[in-house]
């Protein structure tokens, strides 16, 4: 009997040793298989509210959609340990991961000659910077740093902060660049007292982020060529075309060519840029729109502010340039003007209107000083566009296609151009302008306070004892004790 008990105490010990080597086991095993998956395939649980270091559905696809490699650069310092660097790498392992993303950090600073091969005329190359090219790296971009963040000024020390991160959207864009074979180049109308690209940043980053490519264009340049497929975008001219640009463009526009107008309340007279829509039906009204106090949903707090309807369902088949709006979206829209369409079906000139005011605005013609933004019996009312699609046939296939909007301080205004959604306004017509699906629209990482705590080294290193180490063994001589115990019993 006594024997039967004692060969039970060893077989209970022996029980409590083979358990707790087991355990240390499974804690060295996941540690490792775990391991080995975040570094070949990224997988990683991201903590942080707004996501900011992992990457999209949106990139995603497109990386998934890869048929040949694609190399990215990073321009760090080996011995940078920046919160930007960190996050970069993180999200770049994703990218890596999903296949023919190949990425290598270049410590230009150390060695120069490294990015040398990525020199231009046309590319500045700073650290801190990421290139992205092809595989053959004969078509590649350079993302500068401060491409990375969108910032916004904190009034309170008249500073400005980060406010979104554009690490990935800048990076995806650039992956669609450098392996389309055709990116479509947005020209902007310059020599009109437009204002310079310099001044139009925050227009140029979005658009570069959808994958196409801003350009300045003079007319007077005589080596000026604009292509077919390719838009010219003029933003609140205030001084009118000569004559030979006038020719230019209406010869432009006759081959198939697409034109975005904007026009500026304050702008004056310009005689030839009315002439140029006038030949397909088109006039902006020189009078600024009002909208009747009643109608409060059409206006936000201000009866110039206004806030028109945005037409989803296209009125022509062939017509959709309001694709990219959705279902409870909305722009607001200070001093607009009007957009006049004349009847040309018969010369297959179809419109389709995007944006329309109330059947109660009016029209204020003549505004000084003392004129009120009430209603009075001489200004005309009802309901007016805002933007008009315009969209015409030609034998040769390339129809010619432009689109107007009474508004040009949401392109000119870096904040009210991210407020509500008003970018669209510029995104969805162009794709329209362009007539393909080139663009794609990767979310930006807002830079608020809910972001992830990485551990310090030092913390790091302790957690890895307690969990590797520490725990096992006391869970080993826990075990052991219990077993010299039951066998002294």
């Amino acid at each position: 009997m006594r024997e039967n008990e004692r060969f039970k105490k060893i077989r209970y010990g022996a029980w409590s040793i083979v358990l707790t080597i087991a355990v240390i086991l499974v804690v060295m095993l996941v540690n490792y298989v775990f391991g080995e998956a975040e570094d070949r395939f990224a997988w990683t649980l991201d903590l942080s509210v707004n996501r900011q270091f992992s990457i999209s559905d949106e990139t995603r696809s497109v990386v998934e959609a890869l048929q040949e490699d694609v190399h990215i650069y990073t321009l760090y310092s080996e011995s940078s340990s920046s919160a930007q660097r960190q996050m970069m790498e993180e999200i770049l392992k994703h990218y890596e991961a999903i296949g023919h993303v190949k990425t290598e950090n270049l410590d230009m600073l150390a060695n120069p000659a490294s990015v040398s091969r990525f020199r231009t005329e046309d590319t500045q190359l700073a650290a801190n910077s990421i290139i992205v090219a092809n595989a053959a790296e004969t078509k590649f971009r350079v993302i500068p740093q401060t491409e990375l963040y969108d910032y916004e000024i904190d009034y309170q020390t008249q500073t400005y902060k980060k406010y979104d991160f554009l690490g990935e959207q800048a990076v995806t864009a650039a992956i669609i660049y450098v392996t389309s074979q055709d990116t479509p180049v947005i020209y902007f109308l310059q020599g009109h007292d437009e204002l310079p690209l310099s001044q139009l940043h925050h227009v140029t980053d979005a658009l570069r982020a959808r994958n196409y490519e801003p350009r300045e264009l003079h007319l007077s340049n005589t080596d000026a060529v604009v292509r077919e497929g390719d838009v010219v975008v003029a933003v609140a001219p205030s001084q009118d075309l000569s004559e030979t640009e006038y020719e230019s463009l209406k010869a432009f526009l006759a081959e198939g060519g697409r034109l975005y107008y904007a026009s500026n309340y304050v702008s004056g007279a310009l005689p030839y840029f009315d002439m140029l829509l006038s030949l397909y039906g088109l006039e902006v009204d020189k009078g600024l729109l009002v909208e009747d106090v009643g109608y409060v949903e059409y206006y936000y707090r201000n009866q110039l502010y206004l806030m028109p309807d945005i037409h989803l369902e296209p009125e022509e088949a062939q017509m959709n340039a309001a694709a990219g709006f959705e279902r409870g979206d909305y722009v607001v829209l200070p001093q607009s003007q009007a957009i006049r369409t004349t009847e040309m079906r018969d010369m297959g000139v179809l419109y389709e209107s995007v944006l329309t005011t109330s059947p109660k605005a009016y029209i204020k013609s003549e505004l000084t000083q003392s004129t009120t933004l009430e209603r009075e019996e001489k200004d005309e009312s009802g309901t007016f566009h805002m933007a008009v699609a315009m969209q015409q046939s030609r034998d040769s296939g390339m129809d010619t296609r432009i689109f107007v909007v009474g508004n040009a301080l949401f392109l000119m205004d870096s904040s009210l151009f991210t407020a509500y959604d008003n970018d669209e306004l510029l995104f969805s017509p162009l794709s329209w302008l362009v007539g393909a699906g080139t663009s794609i629209q990767v979310p930006a990482r807002s830079m608020g306070s809910y972001v992830i705590r990485m551990p310090s080294n030092t913390v790091y290193h302790a957690l890895t004892i307690l969990v590797i180490g520490v725990i096992p063994a006391v869970i080993l001589i826990s075990g052991m004790i219990v077993w010299r115990r039951r066998r002294h019993l």
